[in-house]
Parts: C-alpha cells; sequence; structure tokens
C-alpha cells in the first residue's frame, strides 16, 4: 500500500463541498514517462509523452522573452533515464563553439514563472536584460549575446543560439558541435494559440499542444533549490515529482490545519510561483511506502478565477505514477455542514467484504446514510440506517470490489463528511 493507512482508524476527515467533482487520479505512467496538463475548471486533461517536446518559449505579448527546457524525464527502478541539460557556453561566437567544457555551468529553470526560463536565469538587474539577449529599443528587437550547448535525450551534443526576437518573431539556430547539421527556425508568436509554444528538435517544428488555460502541470522537473551548493547541483540528478502551477495561477498552501479547518481565508496568502505545490505532499516511509501528511493542503485560484481546495488521497510511486486527491470548489470550512472528526470511526480495513464503524452522535434519533464511491466519483454502493443518541456500532456488508482507495461519505441529520476506505484483498 501506499498510504499510511492507519490513520483510517480515526477515520481522516475530507472536505466535502457538495460532492460535485469528487476526486481525481491523474498518472504519469510507469516510470514517469509521461505529464500532464490539467485544467481545474474543466477537469480536463493534457498526457503528453516527456519527449514530445524540447522547448517553451512564451507568447504572451511584446515584453516577455521567457524560454524554458523540458525538464521532465522517465525513471527506472535503479536510475533516471536520460534527459534534457542546458549548459550556458563560454565562447566568442557560435562558429567558435566546437566543444563541450565541463567547467560550462549548468542551467534549470527557476521553478518561480514562466516569464523567465533557465535561459534568461542569467538575467541581470537592467530591464532590458532577457538573459539569452538585451533588447535593443532602437531596432525594438532581442538580441542574442548568450550562446549554450544542450545534451539532448540521445546523449549528442548540440551547440543553441537564440538569435533574436523581432517584434513577435523568434528567431533560433543550433548545430552538432562541429558545425554540422546546422538548421534554424523562426515563428511568429501571434501564430500561436496559447501562451505557450512548445518547440521540438525532433521535427525542427512547434508542437501542437491544446494546453491553453491549463491550472497545473503534474510532471517531473529538477528541484535544484534543494542544493544551494552548485558543485552539489553538478554531482547530483535531484528530480522529483510534483506539480507546477500554470500561468496566471495563483495557490496558497496550508500547513499545520486539516483540511476541514481550512477556510477562505487562507486563500489570501497565494502566491504565483510555480512550485507552491510542488513535490513535497508526500513523503517516503520505508515502513509505510508512501504518506500524505493529514495536515497539509492547497487552496487554488484558477485561470478563471475560481478558487478550489486540493487534498493529495495517494501517490503510487514509480510503479504507476499514478496520484488521487480532490479538488474540491472552495466553500469557507466556517459555512459547511460537516459531521465532526469523532463521529465516525472505521473500524480497521474490510475484509470479508464486512465495513464495520462506529457512529457517535450526539442528538436525537436520525437517519444515517452511507455512499461509496470509487476515485472516479462513481456511487458503488450505498444504505441506510436509522441511529439513536449516543455511540453504536454499524456492520454493513459491501460488494466484491477490487483492491483500491474508494470514499465513504457520511450524512446524517443534514451534516456530511467523507472519509477514505482501503479494500485489500
Amino acid at each position: 500500500m501506499r498510504r499510511n493507512f492507519t490513520l483510517l482508524l480515526v477515520a481522516i476527515g475530507l472536505p466535502f463541498f457538495g460532492f460535485s467533482q469528487n476526486f481525481k487520479q491523474l498518472s504519469l505512467g510507469e516510470g514517469y514517462g509521461q505529464h500532464i496538463f490539467y485544467d481545474l475548471d474543466t477537469e480536463t486533461s493534457v498526457v503528453v509523452e516527456n519527449d514530445a517536446w524540447d522547448l517553451a518559449f512564451t507568447t504572451i505579448g511584446f515584453q516577455d522573452a521567457g524560454v524554458h527546457f523540458n525538464e521532465a524525464s522517465s525513471n527506472t527502478f535503479t536510475a533516471p533515464k536520460p534527459s534534457l541539460e542546458v549548459y550556458l557556453a563560454d565562447a566568442a561566437n557560435f562558429n567558435a563553439l566546437t566543444e563541450f567544457d565541463t567547467t560550462f555551468k549548468r542551467l534549470y529553470n527557476d521553478e518561480e514563472s514562466w516569464i523567465y526560463g533557465a535561459f534568461n536565469v542569467d538575467r541581470t538587474a537592467n530591464t532590458l536584460d532577457y538573459g539569452w539577449g538585451t533588447y535593443d529599443p532602437t531596432i525594438r528587437r532581442v538580441v542574442g549575446d548568450e550562446l549554450f550547448i544542450i545534451k539532448l535525450r540521445s546523449g549528442n551534443f548540440i551547440k543553441f543560439e537564440l538569435v533574436s526576437l523581432d517584434l513577435t518573431t523568434y528567431n533560433i539556430r543550433y548545430a552538432n558541435l562541429d558545425g554540422s547539421n546546422l538548421k534554424t527556425f523562426s515563428f511568429d508568436k501571434n501564430s500561436v494559440d496559447g501562451s505557450l509554444a512548445f518547440f521540438s528538435f525532433a521535427t525542427n517544428d512547434l508542437v501542437d499542444l491544446d494546453i491553453e488555460g491549463f491550472d497545473l502541470l503534474y510532471t517531473r522537473y529538477n528541484s535544484p533549490a534543494e542544493h544551494p551548493d552548485d558543485s552539489i547541483l553538478d554531482s547530483l540528478d535531484y528530480d522529483v515529482t510534483g506539480f507546477l502551477s500554470g500561468l496566471g495561477v495563483s495557490i496558497a498552501e496550508v500547513s499545520g490545519k486539516k483540511p476541514e479547518e481550512v477556510t477562505d481565508a487562507d486563500a489570501a496568502n497565494t502566491s504565483t510561483r510555480l512550485d507552491v505545490i510542488g513535490y513535497d505532499w508526500k513523503r517516503f516511509d520505508f515502513n509505510d511506502g508512501w504518506v500524505m501528511p493529514d495536515d497539509l493542503s492547497y487552496v487554488v485560484r484558477s485561470n478563471e478565477g475560481k478558487l478550489y481546495h486540493l487534498v493529495f488521497i495517494d501517490f503510487e510511486g514509480i510503479t504507476t505514477g499514478t496520484t488521487t486527491f480532490s479538488a474540491e470548489t472552495f466553500v469557507s470550512a466556517s459555512t459547511t455542514p460537516t459531521l465532526a472528526p469523532h463521529a465516525v470511526k472505521i473500524l480497521g480495513q474490510p475484509t470479508d467484504r464486512q465495513l464495520n464503524m462506529t457512529v457517535q452522535w450526539q442528538q436525537t434519533t436520525a437517519v444515517a446514510q452511507f455512499h461509496l464511491y470509487d476515485a472516479n466519483g462513481r456511487r458503488l454502493w450505498a444504505t441506510d440506517t436509522r441511529i439513536t443518541s449516543g455511540e453504536q456500532q454499524l456492520n454493513f456488508e459491501l460488494p466484491t470490489l477490487p483492491s483500491a482507495i474508494y470514499y465513504l461519505r457520511a450524512q446524517i441529520g443534514g451534516l456530511y463528511r467523507t472519509f477514505p476506505v482501503v479494500i485489500a484483498q
């Protein structure tokens, strides 16, 4: 199992805001071979192979020139598979750059903003400096003044130059280190639908990805911020699996609160940094596998301005790359009619299809309703029973179900709470 399910003995209470879109699962596949652009408002996903694109150019307006590279990488049970690597080269000009030097500075996307990617990190405080080039107002052009070496997933090295950004047209060129196989490419920002243009070295062309307005990117990426020593960065391959936010999305991490305690006041602390969610919503325990903290959740303001409350439920790791989470339209916990955390307790994992629980009810006789859902929000079983004031034990027989995590919605007297239930055959 991939979750610390001993918490189920005290019945983890998940926030329940109408049970409209319930629980979601996103999967990167075995070895994390894909990444996913997810739209909270439409509940749609665009699944992309890790090697489908190499560079991403911002196409927002006249004042942006951000260039990211695709850090997504696959993995095996023993080591990561080859990924793209970008280096800032020290050479006088494109033709003079003929070999890779181990002293070249390796670059990473800084996960701060989509406006600035790895090719922009060497910029200065000068507002006309974009890192890879400097804006010349007399000719209204960003002129490239830096050279790069890119190690492709194949292991081959190429030299790369962002020649210019002429008004809205990017111009690039690249070749083998010996100068052979020289290629150029240009495209107009205005020809791209969306805020990012994706480029592939394999095709020397743009890749059509219909991801406009995505809120979350579930992917593998590098997190150099964990290692401030550059010498460590050069020697360690610190790839992580997590979530980055989309352009225009802001997120607040709510730590130290149970999900049901989160209120609309927590939305006041949202940040547009890409890695607010990041990868540390999970941790690995050698006894229990992947464990989700029970006092950590996130408030997300989507591209459409809607508020969502995200709670991570499960992570399956390298075998499937699947994570399960709830993404409820945000409603203040102070106005949400929830059962008290101790009102329902699941007694162990269901065995032989038997679901056993205790119910604490301090009011008069009421009808308790129980609905069981799968991770996609499909109702699989339902029942109701009359309860009295005080503590009572209830026993139900469930249908035959495959081993998985399910979600039990309890409703008593107009109050609700949802509990994860593990069925392990």
